[in-house]
């Protein structure tokens, strides 16, 4: 009886962390697909605001689109920089999941490497 309980716990138990992989990874293959899309669009930004600073230098365009497109470049940096930051948090999501991360890290616990 007792022996029964134990197994199902522990199969349940093995499908709680197969889910919480699963889980680990959709994040961070969403987490991936957005930090390229972000560095797609500030790629895109900067070679807008180098044709619009032409223009200014041109005469053809007054400050206001010049700084409206600074603010823009701005914005898609940050955006990036926010993307990497949740892209390294969802790979140490990961690795949490699936309980590597003390060997990703190679770090030894009491003489035990892990």
């Amino acid at each position: 009886m007792q022996n029964d309980q134990n197994i199902k716990l522990r199969e349940k138990q093995k499908e709680a962390s197969a889910y919480e992989v699963a889980q680990a990874v959709k994040v961070l293959k969403n987490s991936e697909l957005r930090l390229a899309s972000t560095a797609r669009y500030r790629g895109l930004m900067e070679k807008q605001l180098e044709a619009e600073t032409e223009r200014y230098n041109l005469g053809l365009v007054g400050s206001e689109w010049l700084f409206e497109y600074q603010r823009r470049l701005g914005t898609a940096k940050t955006q990036e920089l926010k993307a990497a930051v949740d892209y390294k948090i969802a790979l140490a999501g990961l690795e949490r999941a699936e309980g590597t991360t003390l060997k990703a890290k190679n770090i030894k616990f009491r003489d035990y490497a892990f």
